[in-house]
């Protein structure tokens, strides 16, 4: 299990406050039509939009720079040219076309290569 021991500590603060901690799955994204209908609490759906905006402020302060999605979406390119090579040399028939160039300048620029 992933994180057992954040699980851990959660089970213990849980116990530690029996009674007081009630846990429910809650539809995600639920809308007016799913409360009028009675599929949601109204509680549940406020808590769960207050929780969302929650969830991106919190994205938005771990925000990544530009240069390091560009770098990354860079080093995915060159894994997808490289698994595609292998894949023309294993295979009986081309799936690219010839000649097959590799970018190695671009292999030279990223960290730890």
């Amino acid at each position: 299990m992933s994180n057992i021991d954040l699980w851990r500590e959660l089970h213990s603060l849980m116990e530690s406050r029996a009674g007081d901690v009630v846990v429910s799955k809650v539809k995600g994204h639920a809308s007016e039509r799913d409360v009028r209908s009675g599929r949601v609490k109204r509680e549940d759906k406020v808590g769960n939009d207050a929780a969302a905006l929650l969830a991106v402020e919190g994205a938005k302060s771990h925000a990544v720079s530009a240069s390091a999605v560009a770098a990354q979406k860079q080093r995915v390119a060159v894994i997808e040219d490289v698994q595609r090579m292998m894949l023309d040399i294993s295979l009986p028939g081309p799936l690219l076309p010839k000649p097959y160039v590799l970018n190695v300048i671009v292999l030279a620029t990223l960290p730890g290569m």
